[in-house]
């Protein structure tokens, strides 16, 4: 498997998105750093809208609610409400956005709990900036 695990490997993780207008983003960590990182990686990459940013799972729903991403990218350990139980209510009740999961623990099992939530794609966080700059192609 590449960096991004998903359910079929041949679908891009972010099938659900459409190429002819700016990619609407939400990106949630608890680290305001790394969150600074990911927009500025994500803007300097692609034509994308930042819409909202966060810190816990709370605010995922939130802004996800408020701002309709496409793409939300989030963490999976986080206070309040972890990436795990926010990622499964998105997908609940916001079906057509792109979940993007990414943790410091890149193992099967914590992939496995990501796709059980019905993530669109898990990266191990490490591989976040290869991950995106991988993605450029299918979404340019």
């Amino acid at each position: 498997m590449g960096l991004v695990s998903n359910v079929a490997a041949s679908e891009s993780p972010l099938h659900n998105i459409e190429p002819e207008h700016s990619i609407r983003v939400v990106v949630i960590d608890d680290s305001a750093d790394y969150r600074t990182v990911i927009c500025e990686l994500l803007q300097m990459l692609f034509d994308v809208e930042i819409v909202g940013v966060g810190s816990n799972g709370f605010e995922a729903i939130e802004l996800t609610a408020q701002t309709a991403p496409d793409l939300v990218i989030m963490d999976v350990n986080m206070p309040v409400l972890d990436g795990i139980a926010a990622a499964g209510l998105i997908r609940h009740h916001f079906p057509t956005t792109t979940i993007l999961m990414m943790s410091g623990d890149d193992s099967p099992e914590m992939r496995d709990r990501c796709l059980e939530v019905r993530a669109d794609a898990f990266t191990p966080k490490r591989s976040i900036t290869r991950q995106v700059a991988d993605m450029q192609p299918r979404i340019s």
